[in-house]
């Protein structure tokens, strides 16, 4: 049987930095013996459509035919939709471990499943909600965003790139 682990940040920032994936090895490792894994996934992708995350499709390829168990360190980072971690949870018949739930006799529970990520599901909307009222303040205050390069597309530089 075994653990398949798969790893994942949302930006190539932070996967450059290693700092997240760092986190979710060591915390996934505190209770699992990491030497012991059958494979790992690690991606670097937002968690808004896991059909768009091939690292995770393979993970769970890999768990359904040899019938081992997905552990991620936190539940957010396997999606941030309910419905589409209820699908994955579906595909491996409840073999989904991760750090921040409670598991029952190797196989996480429907229902702790379902309220966990009903959280995470709330902190996707709200992380939305917080960044559009940012980004509004920061046009409030004169702050003009986006990529300098693509933004001065009138400029002698660009027209030569273009």
């Amino acid at each position: 049987m075994g653990y398949v682990a798969y790893f994942r940040v949302s930006t190539k920032s932070q996967g450059e930095s290693g700092l997240g994936l760092e986190s979710q090895r060591a915390i996934m490792c505190h209770y699992l013996d990491c030497n012991d894994l059958v494979a790992e996934f690690t991606e670097v992708a937002s968690a808004k459509d896991i059909a768009g995350r091939p690292k995770l499709q393979e993970a769970v390829a890999l768990c359904v035919a040899g019938g081992h168990t997905l552990a991620v360190a936190k539940v957010d980072r396997l999606s941030r939709t309910t419905e589409d971690a209820l699908h994955i949870w579906g595909q491996l018949a409840g073999r989904l471990w991760t750090a921040d739930i409670p598991q029952e006799n190797g196989v996480m529970p429907k229902f702790q499943l379902t309220l966990f990520m009903a959280l995470a599901d709330r902190e996707r909307e709200l992380i939305s909600i917080r960044t559009k009222a940012a980004l509004e303040a920061a046009r409030a205050r004169g702050v003009q965003l986006g990529n300098p390069d693509i933004l001065d597309i009138g400029s002698e530089d660009a027209r030569q790139r273009g």
